[in-house]
């Protein structure tokens, strides 16, 4: 998670998350095997704090890294959508 202010560095927050991924060993799946990552400001609920990505307030910058197995992932990712609204 980057932040802009006088260039473009990594946001500094409470729990020291700059990122989530594979290595993320805390992340909880749904029922169905889907995952919900909230990336907001504010904190969520506690049980979904494992999920969450610290944003900052202000404008940020969200990069999205993909390793696939086939190339047709890497160029047609099925990518769900942020929400700007609901964060």
């Amino acid at each position: 998670m980057y932040q802009f202010n006088s260039g473009i560095t990594f946001y500094d927050n409470e729990l020291n998350r700059y990122a989530l991924g594979t290595n993320t060993n805390t992340l909880q799946f749904n029922l169905d095997g889907s995952l919900d990552i909230y990336i907001q400001h504010n904190s969520p609920a506690s049980e979904l704090v494992s999920n969450w990505l610290p944003a900052p307030a202000a404008p940020f910058l969200l990069i999205i890294r993909l390793y696939s197995a086939t190339m047709n992932q890497i160029y047609n990712p099925n990518l769900p959508s942020v929400d700007p609204n609901n964060v």
